[in-house]
Parts: C-alpha cells; structure tokens; sequence
C-alpha cells in the first residue's frame, strides 16, 4: 500500500475500484506535480498528460508499494517530463538552448517582509537565485516548496543523498557571497530550516 511521509493518504488507495480515493489522491497531487512541472517547461498540455500517464500508470499497475508516495510520484514526474522534453527538443531543433531550464520565482507574502526595504531585498534574492545553477534552483524548490527531505531529493533528482548535500552547501555558498548578511540569514532561515 502506498502512504505519504505526512501519512495523509494511507490506506487502500490503489485498490481497484476505490474510485472516491482514487480521486482524493489525483486531487491532492495533481496541483503539486502541475507547479513542479511549470518550473521545467511552460507547456500546460505537456504538464497535464505527463500527470495524467503518471496517474494512469499507477492505476494499471494496481496495488504498488512504496516507502515514500510523495517522493515516488515527484520522481516518476520528473523522469517523464524530461523525458518528453527531450523528445520534444528532438523534433524541434531550435529549442535546444539547454538540457531544461529550471527557474523559481519567489512570492513576496513568503518572505514576510512588510518594510519598504522589501522591493530591494526581493530583488538581491531573485537575482542571488539567478546566478545558482538549475540544478541547485530545482534543490531549493524542493526542498523550501515541497518539503521534501535531503534523501527524497535524492530520488527526485536521481543523484546520491551526498550530492544532495554538496548541491546544498554550494547554493549556501553562492547565496552568502551574493548576499548581505541580513538577506542571507532570512533566506536560510527560509529555506534550511526544516
């Protein structure tokens, strides 16, 4: 049976006919996966029926057990997006600019910052997180917005928990040499706190 790290949906959700839980679980995840996807590639269509085969797959396979069902499904996800990314780029040779582009965006209510100073700090930040490489903007966006631990990450991004870590360490590094050090700890306040 599969069940999440919050332990929110555990239970008989891939039982064959379970349509109410089936439902609850497409629900619950589809807008996660949907705002993971939008980070890789602007195409709605692509993002909705790579969520949609994700779904579909689980569905077929029955009653699949997994240690984590959030890591399993950002994985699976991500693999196949790529996945069809690159099929895309392949047809459509002038997209080939980079493997993928990787971007985050940041929103001002989550920096709780209400001064005048707030135009400034956001615009240190967003251009300190440009200058990170997509990798470690995609290490940052799961971590800070999906909350995934150091070893879901891992998963995720299909290297090991010690490039997780070394990924971590140098954004930590790049953000404290872009960064005042009244920007830096509220950012790693933000992001490395949990």
């Amino acid at each position: 049976m599969p069940t999440s790290s919050g332990g929110k949906l555990q239970g008989t959700l891939f039982e064959a006919g379970n349509s109410a839980a089936w439902e609850e679980l497409y629900t619950t995840w589809f807008r996660k996966l949907f705002n993971y996807g939008r980070k890789f590639s602007p195409d709605e269509g692509l993002i909705e029926d790579v969520i949609q085969d994700i779904f579909l797959t689980l569905w077929q396979q029955g009653n699949l057990q997994v240690r984590s069902l959030g890591s399993y499904l950002f994985t699976a996800f991500r693999n196949n997006l790529l996945r069809k990314i690159s099929i895309h780029r392949q047809n459509d040779p002038e997209s080939l600019t980079e493997e993928y582009n990787f971007s985050i965006e940041l929103a001002p209510d989550q920096l709780m910052i209400r001064n005048e100073r707030l135009d400034e700090n956001r615009r240190k930040i967003s251009r300190a997180l440009a200058g990170l490489t997509a990798r470690q903007r995609e290490f940052i966006f799961l971590r800070y917005y999906q909350q995934l631990s150091y070893e879901e990450i891992s998963a995720v991004m299909d290297i090991s928990v010690k490039a997780v870590y070394k990924l971590a360490a140098r954004a930590i590094h790049l953000l404290r040499r872009e960064l005042e050090s009244e920007q830096f700890m509220l950012i790693a306040t933000l992001l490395f706190s949990r």
